[in-house]
C-alpha cells in the first residue's frame, strides 16, 4: 500500500491508501455535478477505502494513517484539497471542514447530495428517501427518510450504499419522490 496526492493532469488527486495499483478515483471543481456523484461512486465501489463506522475517517494508532472511512467520510476524502483539508482533533479524531461524523453542508452540495435534518433534531446527515407501501405493495403511503451514515454504522457495505445512492440521484428515485410530495401535497387542497 502506498499514498499518493497531488495535482495530477490539472486533477487533484486525492491522498489516501491505493490497493493493488488501482487507478485513483478523481474529482475537480470543474466536473459537472452528475461526474462528481460518479466519482463518488467508483470511489465507494472500488475497494480502494477500507470501511470504518461511527466518525468520517478512522486513523490508526499513529493519529496519522487512514484506518478507514465511512460513506461520507469518502466525499470528504475526495474533496481533500478543494474543499478543506483534514485535521486531527485533540484526541485523535479525524476533522473535515469543522465535522467529525457528518459531511459538512460544502461537501454535499458538491456532490448534490441532499441533507435532511431527523424530525428529532440534531444534525443535518445525508439523506434519500425509500417508498413504504401498503400490505399489497400496489400504493405508496410515504416515504421514508434514509440516512447514509446510519446504514454505514449498521454494517451496509461501501458497494451497497454506493448502489442505493445511484438509484436514488441516478435511476429516477429523487424524480420519483418529488413526484409523490406534489401529487400529495395538491390532494390537500
Amino acid at each position: 500500500m502506498n499514498l499518493v496526492h497531488g495535482v495530477h493532469n490539472g486533477v487533484y488527486r486525492v491522498e489516501r491508501p491505493v490497493y493493488e495499483g488501482k487507478e485513483m478515483t478523481k474529482v475537480s471543481a470543474d466536473m459537472s455535478t452528475t461526474e462528481r456523484l460518479n466519482a463518488l461512486l467508483t470511489a465507494l465501489r472500488d475497494g480502494s477505502y477500507m470501511q470504518a463506522a461511527g466518525a468520517l475517517r478512522r486513523l490508526k494508532t499513529d493519529n496519522k494513517t487512514p484506518r478507514g472511512f465511512c460513506c461520507e467520510g469518502v466525499a470528504c476524502d475526495l474533496t481533500a484539497g478543494l474543499l478543506g483539508e483534514w485535521e486531527t482533533t485533540w484526541d485523535g479524531d479525524s476533522m473535515f471542514l469543522g465535522n467529525t461524523s457528518y459531511a459538512p453542508r460544502q461537501v454535499s452540495d458538491f456532490f448534490g447530495i441532499d441533507m435532511e435534518t431527523p424530525y428529532t433534531g440534531g444534525v443535518a446527515k445525508w439523506a434519500i428517501r425509500e417508498p413504504v407501501h401498503n400490505a399489497e405493495g400496489d400504493t405508496v403511503l410515504y416515504f421514508r427518510a434514509v440516512y447514509l451514515a446510519s446504514l454505514n454504522d449498521s454494517g451496509m457495505s461501501l458497494p451497497d450504499i454506493a448502489d442505493k445512492i445511484e438509484a436514488y440521484y441516478l435511476h429516477g428515485g429523487k424524480e420519483l419522490y418529488e413526484a409523490w410530495v406534489k401529487e400529495n401535497a395538491e390532494e390537500q387542497l
